[in-house]
């Protein structure tokens, strides 16, 4: 039945009396036979009809009952309002927030994670924030307020309710000593300006530190160690990290000199090869020590530019170049004369006449130098002594030391021989040279004594010396200029 709405029974017919009965109405109202209804007690005659009508409950679901009396026999006439029809209105929960978290509702219907809408019949819900990893829950707003982590909701219309969860962080902050800057993987932090960063809790940051021209990072301290430039850092606390530059400068390294040698340091490596490493940074006040290494052959000399004499320690308080000196290592080789003529060396180097000595170089094997004698006209070379010896006008000297080589010329005289007469026969010396017949004249050292000999031919006779011989024995002739001497041969 609808609510609040009047009912009227279906007739009742009255049968079975002879006489008028009694007729009254409880909770309601009666007619008889099509007349106006009343609640006021009457009778009623046999074969009469009667309806009862009342007025329906307000209430859905409710009974209203009226009870018909005619005579003594009672009966009630009831009506039922209709069950109130289902009304239900939606709830709507949404998050917000850097972090992460669902919302669960009792009774169940909502699991936000994914499902964040549901729809109620007028009921309290409660709803409940639980939080993710590294996250908080920072409050209610819509149809829910306040912190607490639950909150209950009266469906009766359309209610929205936001959740915010925002993830927990913590700073992490930069400082700097010197010159250079420090970036952020993931971005947040450029120091430089930017040094203080709100990581959320747990993440992982890669710091990488830069530095200016003219400056080395040189290490981390603090969230950070190590000397790499760059660094991971989890952030499970809140977390300071301090990033080292030190100002650099350049050292440089030079060689001049005649021979070849290394340079060594920490960083430097100054050699004789196609692609030496002679230039190196060092951080400011460093100190380094350089060595010198000659090659075979060759002899460290001396420092020159910031370092100087035979020890190098440079401290690195600005940019700095030094020069080591490498000479060949030479022995002197030296050439005395007596006499008149010239020594002249292979390799080149001695032209004595003028150019007397001569420094060579040392090397493995040691060096080995051709000397060659050449007399003056009318001289003779007659030995090498020193060094050198022997009579040939070369040799050879292994300059592995300094040496002296004395070559001597002598003067030298021309002995002639002549023979006349009518015959023939035959003039001979001693020491050899002359054997004239056919060679008759020779060259010998100044104060020579020549002995000749005269021998005739067969058939013929000696008669004797003239020239620079005389009488007719053998002739001595000592030779301290030139000289000639002449044999006569006669028939008999």
């Amino acid at each position: 039945m609808a609510l609040s709405t009047a009912i009227v029974s279906a007739p009742i017919s009255v049968n079975g009396i002879n006489t008028a009965a009694n007729i009254s109405v409880s909770g309601g109202e009666y007619s008889i036979n099509g007349g106006a209804y009343t609640t006021t007690t009457g009778t009623v005659n046999n074969a009469a009809s009667v309806t009862v009508r009342h007025t329906s409950s307000a209430n859905h679901a409710t009974n209203t009952d009226t009870v018909l009396t005619i005579g003594g026999v009672a009966d009630t006439f009831t009506s039922t309002t209709l069950t109130a029809p289902v009304v239900t209105h939606t709830l709507n929960v949404t998050k917000t927030g850097t972090g992460s978290g669902t919302v669960t509702s009792t009774p169940t219907g909502i699991n936000c994670g994914t499902d964040c809408t549901e729809t109620y019949s007028g009921k309290i819900i409660k709803l409940t924030a639980v939080v993710g990893t590294n996250s908080l829950f920072t409050g209610w707003s819509g149809a829910c307020s306040g912190t607490s982590t639950t909150c209950n909701v009266t469906v009766t219309n359309l209610q929205n309710v936001t959740a915010n969860f925002d993830y927990i962080t913590y700073n992490l902050t930069i400082t700097k000593v010197g010159n250079g800057t420090i970036s952020s993987s993931p971005a947040g932090i450029d120091c430089g300006a930017d040094c203080t960063e709100a990581v959320n809790k747990g993440s992982t940051v890669t710091l990488t530190a830069t530095p200016d021209m003219g400056y080395k990072f040189t290490g981390w301290t603090g969230g950070c160690t190590g000397t790499a430039t760059t660094c991971t850092i989890t952030m499970n606390a809140a977390k300071t990290v301090t990033a080292t530059f030190k100002a650099i400068f350049p050292l440089t390294v030079s060689k001049t000199g005649t021979g070849t040698g290394k340079v060594a340091a920490t960083g430097i490596n100054c050699d004789t090869s196609a692609t030496p490493d002679c230039t190196e940074t060092y951080i400011k006040d460093t100190r380094v020590t350089l060595t010198a290494t000659a090659t075979a052959g060759s002899r460290f000399t001396g420092w020159s530019g910031a370092c100087t004499g035979t020890t190098c320690a440079v401290t690195m308080n600005e940019a700095k170049n030094v020069t080591a000196n490498f000479d060949f290592i030479t022995f002197n080789l030296t050439v005395a004369k007596v006499g008149n003529g010239s020594v002249t060396s292979n390799p080149a180097g001695i032209d004595c006449g003028a150019d007397c000595a001569e420094a060579f170089r040392s090397m493995t094997p040691a060096t080995a130098v051709t000397l060659t004698a050449t007399p003056d006209a009318g001289y003779k070379f007659t030995g090498w002594t020193g060094g050198c010896t022997g009579t040939a006008t070369t040799c050879t000297v292994t300059v592995s030391a300094a040496k002296s080589v004395t070559a001597t010329f002598r003067p030298i005289f021309t002995l002639t021989v002549n023979k006349i007469g009518t015959d023939t026969g035959t003039v001979t010396s001693t020491p050899t040279g002359i054997n004239c017949g056919t060679d008759c004249t020779e060259d010998y050292l100044a104060g020579t004594a020549v002995t000749l000999t005269a021998k005739a031919a067969k058939g013929s006779r000696f008669t004797g010396w003239s020239g620079s011989c005389s009488g007719t024995s053998t002739c001595r002739v000592a030779l301290s200029a030139a000289a000639a001497a002449v044999a006569n041969f006669i028939t008999p």
